[in-house]
Order: C-alpha cells, then structure tokens, then sequence
C-alpha cells in the first residue's frame, strides 16, 4: 500500500518479504536486503507494515526446549554446549532484533504496524495459558520486544484462529501501533468457543502422507486474511508521518 499527495490507496502490489518465497533475495539478516526495505520505508513508498516473524524455535513443541522464561533468549545449556542450536538462536534472535528495529521505526515515522506470533501459553493471566507449558517463552518475552513495548505503548491482541474458520485452534497474539488498536480490537473478541470438544485438526506431528501439521496450519484463514486487509486499509486511512530517521548504510549493520 503507498499514500500519494494525500491520497491512499493500493499500488500492483504488496510487498511480502519471505524466504519461502524469495530465497536468499529476501534473507534479512543480509544488509542488503534489510537495507533495502529500511530505505524503502524511509521514501515514503510502505503504508503500513506488518510482521509474522518465525516462531520455530519458540514453539512450545519444540525438541529440545530451547527458551525458557528466565532465559528467553536461549537456554545457557543449549548455547554453550551444541553449536547448532547456538546458530540457530542466534540467527533467530536476530530476527526478533531486527523485529523490533522495524517496528520502532514505524512508530517513529507515524506508519501503522503490527507484528503476529503464536501466544504466551505460559502467562496464567492470558487466555491462551496451558499449565504443561507454562516454563515456555514466547516472542513476546524477548527483552527486546518488552523495549519496544514500552517505547511504543502498543496494543496486545489475543485470539484463537479457529475463531475465523481455521481448522485448529492456534491462539495467536498482536502487537500494534496505536492507529492499529481500533481496526483490530475486535480481536480480543474472537476466543476459542469449542470449550471440550476437539477440533478438527491439530497443529503438529504429520499427516497420513508424511507432511507437517504445523506447515499446513501456517497460512492463516479466509476470514482472518480478509480481517486484516480491512483493518489494515482503516489504518493507513487514518495515518500520518513525520521524517526524522537515518538512511540504513551497510555500516550501521555492525553497530
């Protein structure tokens, strides 16, 4: 989405930034390539951003546990003592990182932003608390999503996708801009509603024919995709922005 002289609208394209799709052409951790959609941002050319950072290693399923919630980037033993779990946290740490970079600089431009992760199921104050879970640290416990959180005040939305027609359960939390807060607020309005009767898939294991669960559950639903859109388009609608932040040069990425 761009806005023009005022105006709002819908350019040919979204820009979908995964490496699903794009490869190494859409590896962020490559400066290049985070460079590229920082400086994008920076020209006016990105209404509204929206992030569904990999949650793979915060899976509550995950073997081995590799986060807990004293240590939420990474347990010392799965860091010190296997190197390929310490590069797979590390990559996905920077991930969050870079997360919360992006987000910061939306808030800062006046740019409507949300970021999607699976929920806290180890919060017994939240409505996705599952007591088997409850040593497990989500996204949302990394230091540096609890910076942004206080930097920029934003909104926490939690819902059940099976609340759009998904065929899991799949309690997902938001984290918005303000100018995303009454688009989206309804969120917090969609729970579970199947109380004990099972739902017709599940999130994990595989199916007859070998293929992950949890691969198939990943695309979101109808509904939900058309939810978004819609809050995503009342947002932009309402937006503004102010220009104070620094072109991303290569040798910002060292700092």
């Amino acid at each position: 989405m761009s806005r023009r002289q005022g105006q709002v609208g819908i350019r040919d394209r979204v820009l979908a930034v995964d490496t699903l799709r794009g490869g190494r052409g859409h590896d962020v951790t490559r400066p290049e390539v985070w460079g590229a959609i920082w400086n994008l941002i920076l020209a006016g050319e990105v209404a509204c951003v929206y992030m569904g950072t990999p949650c793979a290693s915060f899976s509550i399923l995950h073997k081995p546990q590799l986060r807990s919630r004293r240590s939420p980037e990474g347990i010392p033993v799965r860091l010190a003592a296997d190197s390929t779990w310490r590069a797979y946290l590390l990559k996905h740490n920077r991930l969050v990182e870079l997360t919360a970079q992006l987000a910061n600089l939306a808030h800062s431009l006046n740019i409507p932003w949300a970021i999607e992760n699976p929920a806290d199921r180890g919060d017994p104050e939240g409505p996705a608390w599952w007591r088997p879970f409850a040593d497990h640290a989500p996204l949302w416990a990394m230091p540096c999503m609890r910076r942004l959180r206080e930097a920029t005040g934003a909104a926490e939305l939690t819902f059940a996708q099976c609340a759009f027609g998904a065929p899991t359960q799949k309690w997902t939390t938001v984290w918005c801009s303000s100018s995303m807060q009454v688009p989206l607020g309804t969120l917090r309005e969609r729970g579970c509603t199947h109380g004990r009767t099972a739902h017709p898939q599940v999130a994990y294991g595989r199916d007859a024919h070998g293929r992950s669960l949890a691969a198939a559950a990943a695309a979101y639903p109808r509904e939900l995709c058309a939810y978004l859109a819609q809050a995503l388009m009342h947002a932009v609608a309402e937006g503004g922005r102010v220009r104070d932040w620094p072109l991303y040069t290569s040798d910002a990425a060292d700092e």
